[in-house]
């Protein structure tokens, strides 16, 4: 088995070329491209910088949106592949203190959707995952830390996606109680507020563990620089 290491940034177009030419010189075709590259910051929209709401962007939307165009035309040339993107259940839920976040992965929702029915004549078939909390340093990097609501083995998000690359379907809702969840959420008004609340409720309070630990953290490094100063 070949395995081809990368190292790139997706927000950069010269890399977005290396993540394509390498692959086809070592495997000679992309049968499954898994647009897994993305990016998540917790804040209130009011006062998120826009270096931030930026980045956001780029990285979760307009790379992933680049990237699917230079796969599909490799795929276009095959006559077949496999385009999965991740989007999150949050694109289906969303929540003000994701705002930015929540955008940008229905737009991956959204993105996928239209563009399934334009690529099936090609052969090309177009998969959206819609992963609810799982245990990578996402929340490490969207700064709520240890949020309470139940964070879900990220093993097996990754076998579903391999069954998803063996059985082809459109959306992949994991785990798979929160389909149900969606759907009935979507029915009712009352009750998705509910929902919405909640979940922004736990994420903004791990924000405010997060940054108060944050604080107190610079504050012993400076006292310790002016103890040794």
């Amino acid at each position: 088995m070949k395995v081809l290491p990368i190292e790139a940034d997706v927000r950069n177009s010269e890399d977005r070329d290396k993540i394509i030419d390498l692959s086809i010189s070592v495997f000679e075709s992309i049968d499954v491209f898994i647009n897994n590259a993305g990016l998540g910051k917790v804040n209130l929209f009011i006062e998120q910088p826009e270096e931030e709401i930026n980045e956001l962007i780029e990285t979760n939307v307009l790379s992933l949106i680049k990237l699917t165009q230079k796969a599909s035309r490799v795929m276009k040339n095959q006559g077949y592949g496999h385009i999965i993107n991740l989007s999150s259940s949050l694109a289906m839920l969303p929540t003000y203190p994701f705002a930015v976040y929540t955008a940008t992965k229905a737009a991956v929702k959204a993105f996928s959707d239209c563009i399934r029915e334009e690529l099936e004549g090609y052969g090309i078939k177009v998969s959206t995952v819609l992963p609810g909390p799982y245990g990578t340093e996402f929340n490490k990097v969207a700064n709520i830390g240890k949020a309470s609501f139940k964070v879900y083995d990220v093993t097996k998000l990754a076998q579903k996606i391999v069954e998803l690359i063996l059985n082809p379907k459109e959306n992949l809702i994991i785990p798979k109680k929160f389909g149900p969840l969606i759907w009935f959420t979507n029915l009712s008004k009352k009750f998705k507020k509910v929902v919405t609340s909640g979940i922004a409720a736990q994420i903004m309070a791990g924000k405010l563990e997060t940054d108060e630990k944050l604080t107190q953290e610079r504050e012993m490094i400076e006292a310790e620089i002016k103890v040794t100063t």
